[in-house]
C-alpha cells in the first residue's frame, strides 16, 4: 500500500500513513511521485523502505493507529512478597526508660556531700555540723550547765546571744581568763530563703547592715559574695564593727573590735545563718578553725535543684518521657510476644 502523498509504501490495512500521518480517507490532494522500482537483482536497503515487518501489529482506528497492546503472561500471578517484620525495638525503650528514671531521681532527691564522723546532728532542724577540736558544745540541753561551769568567762552579752529562740547551736571556744572567746552560732531561719543570685546578694548585704548598725558601732562591710557550701548556693558576708563587751571577772566594759563572718545557706523550707565571731586581730588558726566548721555543714533536707517553674517544667519533661518511654516498651514486647 503507497501514501498518496508522500509515496510511502507500508503493509495494507493502516488507514494513515506511517512517515506523515495523513488520514487515508480526508485525503484529496495529489498523488504521490511514483518512484522507480529498484534495478532487478538489487535489494532495497533498509533506508529506503520501512521495516514494516517487524513492527509489531497496530489495531486501524478510525482517528489513527491504536497502540500493540503489551504482551500478556499466561500462567498463575504471583502473589506480591510480603514486607518483612520490622523489629520490636524493646532495649531501645528499655534504655529510654532508665535514662528518664535516673533524670527523675536526681531531680527529686538532690543529695550533698557525706557526714563527716563525729558531727553534731539534729533531726528535727535537718543539719549536721562538726566542732573544731577543743570547742565547746552549747544546746538548749546543755546550756545552763556550760554557762554555771564556764560563766566568768563569756562575756553577758554573749551569754544572752546564746540563749535566743532562734539559735540551733554554738560552738565556743574558752580561752585564757579576760579573754575573748570566739563562737560560731547556727541561727535557724523558719522560712524559705528566695534564690540567692546578684539581686538577692545586695538586698541580703543592705538588710543585715541596717540591722548591725542599730546594735553595734563604726559597723563596715568588709565583703560580699556568693560561694557553696554543701553543694548549695550560699552567701558569705564579712563585716566589722567595735561592740561593748563586760566580762564578769572584769566588772567594766570595753570595746572590742570584732570580725563577723556570717553564711547563708538555704535548706528545704528554710534556712541557716552560720556566724563566727572572732578579734579583728585574730591568728590564722581562728580562720582555719571557722574554714572547718564551715566546710563541714551538712544540711539534710534539702531544697529543690531550681526554682519552681523551671522545677515544674523540668519535671514534667522527665514525666512524661519517662511515661512515653514506659508505653513503647510494653508495645514492643507485646508485639514480640505475638511473633
Amino acid at each position: 500500500m503507497k501514501c498518496p502523498k508522500c509515496g510511502n509504501e507500508q503493509a495494507e490495512g493502516w488507514l494513515s500513513c506511517q512517515r506523515c500521518h495523513i488520514i487515508f480517507s480526508r485525503w484529496k490532494g495529489e498523488a504521490a511521485p511514483v518512484s522507480a522500482p529498484p534495478p532487478v537483482g538489487q535489494t532495497v536497503s533498509s533506508h529506503s523502505t520501512p521495516a514494516a515487518a517487524s513492527e509489531p501489529s497496530r489495531t486501524p482506528t478510525l482517528f489513527g493507529d491504536r497502540p500493540p497492546e503489551p504482551p500478556r503472561h499466561s500462567g498463575p500471578v504471583a502473589a506480591p512478597a510480603a514486607a518483612a517484620p520490622r523489629p520490636a525495638g524493646w532495649w531501645v525503650y528499655l534504655a529510654l526508660a532508665l535514662t528518664f528514671a535516673a533524670g527523675l531521681w536526681w531531680l527529686t532527691h538532690p543529695q550533698g556531700f557525706a557526714v563527716i564522723p563525729g558531727s553534731f546532728m539534729d533531726a528535727q532542724k535537718q543539719f549536721a555540723i562538726h566542732a573544731p577540736e577543743g570547742w565547746l558544745t552549747l544546746t538548749r540541753e546543755n546550756f545552763d550547765a556550760i554557762v554555771r561551769q564556764y560563766g566568768s568567762q563569756f562575756p553577758s552579752q554573749f551569754t544572752q546571744a546564746l540563749s535566743a529562740a532562734n539559735v540551733a547551736v554554738s560552738f565556743v571556744r574558752i580561752g585564757p581568763p579576760n579573754e575573748f572567746a570566739p563562737s560560731l552560732n547556727v541561727v535557724l531561719i523558719k522560712q524559705t530563703l528566695p534564690p540567692i543570685n546578684e539581686k538577692s546578694k545586695l538586698e541580703a548585704a543592705s538588710a543585715i547592715a541596717d540591722g548591725y548598725r542599730f546594735a553595734l558601732a563604726e559597723y563596715e562591710q568588709e565583703s560580699v559574695q556568693i560561694m557553696e557550701v554543701d553543694k548549695l548556693r550560699s552567701l558569705e558576708i564579712i563585716s566589722t564593727a567595735a561592740s561593748p563587751f563586760r566580762l564578769p571577772t572584769v566588772g567594766e566594759d570595753s570595746t572590742l573590735y570584732l570580725r563577723y563572718r556570717q553564711v547563708l545557706v538555704p535548706g528545704k523550707n528554710m534556712g541557716f545563718i552560720l556566724t563566727f565571731t572572732d578579734t579583728m586581730d585574730a591568728d590564722d588558726e581562728s580562720e582555719a578553725d571557722f574554714q572547718g566548721v564551715l566546710d563541714s555543714f551538712r544540711v539534710l533536707k534539702r531544697p529543690a535543684r531550681f526554682g519552681s517553674i523551671v522545677y515544674g517544667g523540668v519535671f514534667g519533661g522527665l514525666l512524661g518521657g519517662l511515661l512515653y518511654a514506659l508505653g513503647g516498651l510494653l508495645r514492643a514486647l507485646g508485639g514480640r510476644r505475638e511473633n
